[in-house]
């Protein structure tokens, strides 16, 4: 058999493909299962956790030293911002049930006023690179996770474009993913990142 498609160069079009994700109203979990619960408690009391431990543990703080504004010394993770892109995401999909905390907004919306301030005029983003490392910037992605916390940025404003919420999230991680197909797209830099992440993310993006 020939394999006919080698020589297309172009991306396939989303709706070519036999799997497609669910809409927002597609599947619903019962609240007496174990799922149903689970998503019940993780709404009720994991979340809230986790939105106050960005501000507790200095994920945020990380962010407002970009701006001058931190408090504390940077936490010890570099790659800590990938904590508030995945809060910032289950707080998206959350927003999409009826009964959602609406105080889950603002924390999307406050949160993405923050990012897109700390965001460099090139786009990049990244707390410990821009105030801790700034020389080593895209220098050692085998270690960095500056393509992998990018990609969970990307992934909390397809969440949010989907949900209907945070408009400016979405416009912090498109000019990001910008960037990152400039630096490493068919005329950038060939390297990769060690930790997988960003693939699925922009491959999300794209659709």
């Amino acid at each position: 058999m020939t394999d006919t498609t080698a020589s297309r160069t172009g991306p396939v079009a989303p709706t070519s493909g036999a799997l497609r994700p669910l809409d927002l109203d597609g599947v619903r979990l019962d609240a007496g299962g174990l799922l149903g619960a689970w998503q019940r408690r993780n709404a009720q009391a994991t979340l809230p956790h986790c939105v106050g431990q960005l501000d507790e543990a200095g994920a945020l703080d990380n962010v407002r030293r970009v701006l001058g504004l931190g408090t504390r010394a940077y936490t010890p993770m570099w790659f800590a911002d990938s904590d508030i892109y995945k809060t910032l995401e289950a707080a998206a999909w959350e927003l999409a049930r009826p009964d959602a905390d609406p105080r889950l907004r603002e924390f999307i919306d406050t949160t993405a006023e923050l990012l897109a301030k700390a965001q460099d005029d090139d786009g990049y983003l990244n707390s410990y690179f821009t105030t801790i490392k700034p020389e080593l910037r895209w220098r050692e992605l085998e270690w960095s996770h500056e393509l992998y916390c990018a990609g969970h940025l990307i992934q909390a404003a397809v969440a949010a474009a989907r949900v209907g919420v945070g408009e400016r999230l979405v416009g912090v991680a498109r000019r990001f993913a910008d960037l990152i197909v400039t630096r490493f797209g068919p005329d950038g830099v060939a390297a990769v990142c060690n930790h997988p992440e960003i693939e699925t993310a922009l491959a999300e993006l794209y659709r």
